[in-house]
């Protein structure tokens, strides 16, 4: 696929079908997104970054958010036993 080729927005609605080349993969999923989605997601990518790495990006650290959010409910929530009564008595004389 030649590198020059650009990507081509479909505009319909208030949405935009985005097809962009992949650099000689054929896309396998498109995702419609509000104009105003589009234009976020434009505006957040680093220079040279694909749609794509933007993407997986807003993923992991939506992830990250959601663990902290776990870790803290669990912290507020959870009840806990002292570690010494959790862990079994070792016999051994390990060090």
């Amino acid at each position: 696929m030649n590198d020059d080729v650009k990507a081509k927005t479909i505009n319909t609605n208030d949405t935009n079908i985005i097809i962009m080349p992949n650099k000689g993969e054929i896309a396998k999923h498109r995702i419609v997104v509000k104009e105003a989605t589009y234009e976020d997601l434009f505006n957040l990518r680093k220079p040279g970054q694909t749609f794509g790495d933007l993407i997986a990006e807003l993923v992991d650290e939506r992830h990250r958010q959601n663990l902290i959010t776990d870790m803290e409910t669990i912290s507020e929530e959870g009840s806990f036993v002292p570690l010494e009564e959790a862990m079994p008595q070792s016999t051994g004389n390990a060090q």
